[in-house]
């Protein structure tokens, strides 16, 4: 297995692959690779972690050129490519001729009882004991996605062992928060997202909404249902006219394309790229003191009740015309 970084290159990544295999080779075009990899005394499998970091077009396309080749040639290898993203077509961006020749498993978020049984059983391990309210704040900030629950629940459970404690409290995963904001490898790009010189910009407290907005099964939201969240956090009601310049602006790559947006106007439907930025916009604003995790909970609740209502209809919608209703 091999992870992708942002400086990567399509030369480098298979250089990477081909040293793990413990051959050196001269060739890094997709059919150079081929070639390579038919010479293998045995089938292999070959992993490709973090994919969607890769930031590199060139890359991307010879990538999707050697897939099809190894396909269309039944090389006796298998590519598992690995990464955040709505689907196989986000993940591997424009080069979605290569879909067909892939087999896309979806990972769903986590229940909340699976992230709690990955603080318990870490607990377990290390022999020590988590307070609830500690478990459920973790939790809570995690949105599902295990990589936060592992993140805090080490934080946390570190400091507690540092003063010589067995037993994790609330006050261990408050303090763990900052840590884990400030370490974390999108923390540019969400400075990035909210940079602005003009005094009483509202990109921190848009963004903010846009992270706590009740959300469809795909995690879409709409621009109405900021202005709930977004009332809450800014402490008056501001309508779309007053924050559509954002949501507009959070689309450009000159804000890191933290926003993606489908439809027509007047009933855009808008995600977060990386579904990775969504809870690191809670934890930021709790660390930077613009919304506390009182108000938090509160939003939060609300927002989950009218996702709750979407969602169910959503699955009335599917049942009604005969489909198979699946959370990605």
């Amino acid at each position: 297995m091999v992870s992708c970084s942002t400086e990567e290159n399509f030369s480098t990544l298979w250089h990477n692959i081909f040293r793990r295999l413990g051959r050196e080779i001269e060739d890094y075009t997709p059919e150079g690779i081929r070639f390579e990899l038919e010479q293998l005394d045995s089938p292999t499998l070959i992993v490709i972690d973090e994919l969607d970091r890769l930031d590199n077009d060139e890359a991307l396309t010879h990538l999707a050129d050697t897939t099809k080749t190894l396909s269309d040639n039944a090389v006796p290898s298998t590519l598992v490519l690995v990464g955040v993203a709505a689907s196989i077509g986000d993940l591997v961006g424009e080069h979605e001729s290569i879909i067909r020749n892939l087999q896309q498993i979806g990972m769903p978020r986590m229940q909340p009882d699976e992230l709690r049984g990955i603080l318990s059983k870490g607990c377990e391990h290390a022999r020590l004991e988590m307070e609830e309210d500690a478990v459920e704040r973790i939790v809570s900030l995690s949105e599902g996605l295990p990589h936060y629950t592992h993140l805090l629940g080490h934080g946390s459970a570190e400091r507690a062992v540092q003063e010589d404690r067995d037993r994790v409290t609330l006050a261990d995963v408050e303090e763990a928060i900052p840590r884990a904001v400030r370490g974390h490898t999108i923390h540019s790009d969400y400075v990035k997202s909210i940079r602005s010189s003009q005094p009483g910009n509202l990109y921190r407290e848009v963004l903010l909404a846009c992270a706590i907005a009740p959300k469809n099964s795909l995690g879409y939201f709409s621009s109405g249902q900021i202005r709930d969240p977004l009332e809450g956090i800014a402490g008056r009601r501001l309508d779309i006219p007053a924050f559509s310049r954002h949501m507009k602006e959070f689309l450009d790559p000159v804000r890191g394309s933290v926003l993606r947006r489908e439809g027509k106007e007047r009933s855009y439907s808008y995600r977060f790229s990386n579904p990775m930025m969504q809870p690191y916009v809670i934890m930021s604003s709790i660390t930077d003191g613009m919304i506390t995790p009182t108000q938090l909970a509160d939003l939060q609740e609300k927002s989950r009740d009218v996702e709750a209502k979407v969602r169910s209809k959503e699955e009335e919608d599917a049942h009604a015309h005969g489909q198979l209703f699946l959370e990605p």
